[in-house]
Formats: C-alpha cells, structure tokens, sequence
C-alpha cells in the first residue's frame, strides 16, 4: 500500500529456517519468526514511505541479532495506494461524523471471546479458517470497487502472517461487521494501524446506532 518493497536476504531465510528448525517449530513458527525480524519497522511503513524508502531489506542480523533492517531509499518500486484509495472512496461518501468526547469513552473489557488459539495450527489452517470466516461472515461476496482493492492488498502484505489476518477476520466477525465498513473506518480514520480502526469501526457503528 505504500510502495515500499519489502526483502529478505537468503541469508536471512536461511537464519529464519535453521531457528525454526533448532525450536521445533518446523513452519508453524515460520510466520513468528519472519514478523519478529521485520517488528522494529512495523507500524512504520507511511513513515518510512514519506522519507523516501522504497526498499526495507532484512538482514541475517536481523534474524539473529534483532538488527534494524537496511533500509533503501529511491524512486518506489510500485506506487503507494494508500493515499489514493482514501481519496477516491472519500469521493463518494458522505462527510466524516464528528467526534464527541462522550461518543468515545473507553469502555471496560473483560477477555477476548470469540478469538481462536492458533497456536497448535499449521500456516495453511489458520488461512483456511480465515477464508470462511471472510466468506461466511465479512460478506466478502458483495464486496466490490476500493473496499475489496485495499483488502486484497493487506492480504498480500500480511501473508507471511496469516496469525494477524485470522485476527483482524475474528475482531471483524465479533464486531458483527463486513469489509466495507472496515475499509470506511480506515479511510475516515486517517491512520493504518489496525487497532485504532478497529476502535474507530466501533465509534462509527455507534454512532449509527443512536
């Protein structure tokens, strides 16, 4: 979404398999150990994108040592779709609600039901569960234009982390809510951290409640 390619030396991939392999993990714990190499610059990318990276490369030091990874700076790779799929849904939409403060009081949560442990299951079963939870539950069917644009696209960026994927299905099936409304989350929110619009979805569908 922001044009910012992102490369795993083989190095790093040999690193990444020879620790899985020491843990016992086998490919269960692939996905662990790659988001791990990659979290000193997650949450990053708009960041990083607006100081003219277009390349974040990780490193065998970054597997092995916790090392930042490298990161190139240049003419993007692929143009960043972020901005542009904010502005072409803001096209068609009405204005932005405006934000009370008694609208967005923090309310009180106990556990987290509704949400799978995914830790005995392979990559390819928590992708299995997150296709039908989309299919079944996020009315993906009848997702069209932009909405279904972006979502496609933070698939593919997180694919090497299916365990954040089936989290954001789950949060979404909990919320009784479809893609679309997460995506006019994301474009009213202004902001790609999955969390605040996840919040902002809540705030937007009591507003439309009341």
């Amino acid at each position: 979404l922001h044009g910012i390619e992102l490369e795993f030396t083989p190095e790093a991939l040999d690193a990444v398999t020879e620790e899985a392999e020491v843990l016992g993990t086998g490919a269960r714990g692939l996905h662990r150990l790659i988001g791990r190499a990659v979290d000193p610059v997650d949450h990053r990318w708009p960041e990083l994108a607006a100081d003219g990276v277009c390349r974040v490369v990780v490193t065998e030091a970054c597997v092995k040592r916790g090392a930042e990874p490298d990161l190139v700076r240049g003419k993007p790779q692929a143009p960043p779709l972020d901005g542009e799929l904010r502005r072409d849904a803001l096209a068609k939409l009405p204005p932005k609600p405006k934000v009370r403060s008694s609208d967005v009081e923090p309310k009180e949560r106990t556990g987290t039901p509704g949400l799978t442990d995914l830790s005995d299951m392979t990559d390819e079963q928590v992708w299995e569960s997150f296709e039908a939870i989309k299919k079944q539950s996020l009315n993906w069917k009848n997702t069209r234009g932009s909405a279904r644009e972006w979502w496609e696209r933070f698939e593919e960026m997180n694919r090497r982390r299916p365990a954040i994927m089936h989290r954001v299905a789950e949060e979404l099936r909990k919320r009784s809510a479809t893609i679309e409304e997460f995506f006019l989350a994301y474009v009213y929110s202004n902001t790609d951290n999955v969390q605040a619009n996840l919040h902002y979805l809540d705030y937007m569908k009591i507003k439309g409640e009341g």
